[in-house]
Order: structure tokens, then sequence, then C-alpha cells
């Protein structure tokens, strides 16, 4: 019978002379396997807010739309933040750096963009 682990992976992502951006062969180097889905989505999330506060997020993206999949998206980030609708990714980036845990949680479920997933992999003997 197989078993299941939960691999926390750091996405990764390569600079143009511009921007960074998500290689199209989307490059995942594993950091940690795990017996729990959860274990694994808690560990990811916590190192993706760990990067989202000392990263400079304006590099990853030319416009704040840049990193979400939507402007729906994009907004409600905006207002759990605190900004203006106005804000740039200069205001995003410092924002982020300041806001509580439970909404840097929020804003990422909202966000295209994550430096660490959770993957699923099945073990054969």
């Amino acid at each position: 019978m197989p078993k299941t682990v939960y691999i926390v992976n750091e996405v990764g992502f390569e600079y143009n002379d511009e921007i960074y951006r998500q290689p199209e062969c989307n490059c995942l180097e594993p950091i940690k396997a795990y017996q729990s889905k959860e274990a694994a989505t808690n560990e990811a999330m916590l190192l993706n807010i760990k990067e989202l506060r000392s990263a400079e997020i304006e590099t990853y993206g030319y416009e704040l739309i840049d990193l979400f999949n939507n402007e729906h998206a994009r907004d409600k980030a905006v207002e759990l933040l605190g900004l203006i609708y106005e804000a740039d990714l200069q205001d995003f980036s410092n924002a982020l750096k300041k806001a509580p845990k439970e909404t840097l949680i929020e804003v990422l479920k909202l966000m295209e963009i994550q430096f660490y997933t959770v993957t699923e992999v099945n073990i054969v003997d």
C-alpha cells in the first residue's frame, strides 16, 4: 500500500534584469517532508510569511496586479492591509512588513505568487 507524504517546496524564481519571475519549468526545490498535510501546509504558510516580510515584493512584478490572479483579489488584499486603492508595489511591500500574521495569512490566500508550496507524493515500495 502506498504511503502519502507532503513535501514543502521552495519555488524557484529567475531575474530578468527587471523583475523576478517564475520560470516556465516551474522549478521547485524540496525543503521538508511531512506525513501530515496540515503540518506541511502550516510550514509552507510560515515560510511564505517570513519571505513576504523580508522580500522586496516590488521586484516580483511591474504593477501590483501582477501579484494576483484578478483585480478583486488585489483590491481585497489592499483593503486588508489598510491601503488606499491607488497603492503601488512599494506601498504594498511596506505594508506587508508591518502587517500582523493573521492579515498576512489572508493576503497570501489572495496572491498568485507563492514562495513555498506543498506537493503530495505517494511512496510505493
